[in-house]
């Protein structure tokens, strides 16, 4: 009976001995080390740019387990857990196409269980954890941003109101020494030493640092502390933080992005050409140029499509949209409009279709839907004399513009929903840089100047993104932020809010 009873005994052991085996974070009735680390990741999430609130009640439940002794439910609520945080790590939280982005392509397909292996057997959560974060240097920007924000003091932005319209260099100004180290906090001033700095006096000093952050917030840096300015540095240090957060969750739906690519950031206004990697130790910066997006009541799609080709003094299809909206209208009344816009009815698709006679039945044509305007290439034409070329179901493509004052504003949404590029000559030499030829910039400058109408497709379609971050770390370190022109934060920040 005895032999009985101690064979019984090795067999129960060697069963809890097989089971644990099995288990990922459970040893010995107890939490590993590797589950505890896990634990604090998701207590401090926000340093991710996540939500602590939204691991409470997996960390409440595995306590009440860990009480329990039920190795078992214990370790299948710790891999539940753990795999929502790294889910929420490798591709976000939310959606994309909730949130108003429309990609075709997106990060790698993670491979859980082989992470959760990993994480099981983690020496170092932290670095663990971070492989399954975005590698993009621009996220890796936000992230420590982030921290830096984190640790301005909340109550720094509660500036004093402006007694009059401005403060100059040189005036007084009750609030000059909080402002001074709210600055300094942003990283605009160096910091301040508080037995030697004045009360009230707003010098030349605090009047550059002011001009650093002006830059920053897109206002007009001239070191003036007028009311926009103070608006701008009354926004809480808080609503900087989500605004982090928010594109920090974006950059989670993307791919990796491998140069030769494009990016245009919407609320910025800018598009950036990424270096090809010629010299891989060198680390240069993107190319920046300027833009032009569309409107609030026609906004730019936010998708990702390629550059095929480069069409150089192309013609303006006008689309059905404006030719009845604000054309037609204009070409009743004014039987000289067509002649002086340089714009023709004409039948058939391509660039060789028949021009009709501008009289009357053209025009009736025209509304009928039976023939179409379009605009003859030149320097008036409104895509200018460079068209990018991009496959999309918008109708959105990026060309250069007539109007080149209208990037001496700060504000750009004014287009009817393309992209309209300040320096399109040079991002079409980036483009072409691996299509037969030799595509320098006088190549560029001759053909936007020729007399004819000519395509050249790139050797290898070029990836383009169209983004949308209301927060950039450029390649100085800074955070620019910008306005929510589309209210894209707005709506991401409502899909975050939702309990999931």
């Amino acid at each position: 009976m005895r032999a009985a009873f101690a064979i019984l005994a090795v067999l129960v052991c060697a069963g809890t001995h097989a089971d644990e085996q099995a288990l990922l974070w459970v040893k010995q009735d107890r939490l590993t080390r590797q589950a505890e680390d896990l634990l604090l990741a998701m207590q401090r999430a926000q340093d991710f740019g996540l939500s602590a609130r939204d691991f409470d009640s997996s960390r409440v439940s595995i306590e009440a387990l860990r009480e329990s002794r039920d190795s078992r439910a214990l370790d299948e609520r710790v891999t539940a857990a753990a795999s929502r945080l790294i889910r929420e790590l490798h591709e976000g939280r939310v959606d994309p196409h909730a949130a108003g982005y429309e990609l075709t392509r997106g990060r790698a397909p993670l491979d859980l269980p082989d992470a959760l292996r990993r994480i099981a057997t983690a020496s170092d959560m932290a670095a663990v954890l971070a492989d399954f974060e975005p590698q993009s240097s621009q996220y890796r920007a936000l992230k420590q941003m982030l921290a830096r924000y984190r640790r301005i003091p909340a109550d720094l932005s509660a500036l004093p109101a402006l007694s009059r319209r401005s403060v100059q260099p040189g005036d007084l100004y009750d609030g000059s020494s909080r402002l001074s180290r709210l600055l300094a906090a942003f990283g605009d001033a160096p910091m301040i030493d508080e037995a030697g700095a004045s009360d009230s006096l707003y010098d030349a000093n605090l009047a550059a640092a002011l001009a650093r952050f002006q830059q920053r917030h897109g206002l007009e840096a001239d070191g003036v502390l007028g009311r926009k300015t103070l608006a701008a540095l009354a926004v809480p240090v808080s609503s900087r933080i989500r605004q982090i957060e928010l594109t920090m969750e974006r950059w989670r739906w993307l791919p990796d992005i491998v140069p030769p690519a494009i990016i245009v950031n919407v609320p910025q206004y800018v598009l950036y050409a990424l270096p090809r990697p010629r010299d891989t130790s060198v680390d240069s910066a993107p190319a920046r140029i300027p833009v032009i997006v569309g409107m609030s009541a026609r906004q730019t799609p936010i998708f990702d499509s390629a550059i095929e080709s480069v069409i150089f003094r192309p013609y303006w299809n006008v689309p059905a949209s404006i030719l009845r909206q604000e054309l037609l209208p204009l070409i009743v009344r004014d039987e000289g409009y067509l002649a002086r816009h340089d714009l023709e009815i004409v039948r058939g698709a391509g660039d060789d279709a028949t021009v009709l006679p501008d009289d009357g039945a053209s025009i009736a044509a025209l509304r009928a839907g039976r023939a179409r305007l379009r605009q003859r290439p030149g320097p008036n034409n409104a895509l200018g004399l460079i068209k990018f070329v991009l496959p999309n179901p918008y109708s959105v493509y990026l060309h250069s513009t007539p109007e080149a004052q209208l990037f001496a504003r700060e504000r750009r949404a004014l287009s009817h929903g393309c992209i309209r590029v300040s320096d399109a000559s040079a991002l079409a030499q980036y483009l072409l840089e691996d299509t037969e030829g030799r595509w320098d910039a006088a190549a560029i400058e001759a053909a936007s100047c020729a007399t004819r109408t000519f395509t050249v497709r790139l050797a290898t379609p070029v990836p383009v993104f169209i983004l949308y971050g209301t927060v950039v770390v450029d390649s100085d370190g800074r955070a620019l932020f910008f306005d929510d022109v589309y209210g894209y934060d707005h709506r991401l920040d409502a899909l975050l809010r939702r309990p999931r």
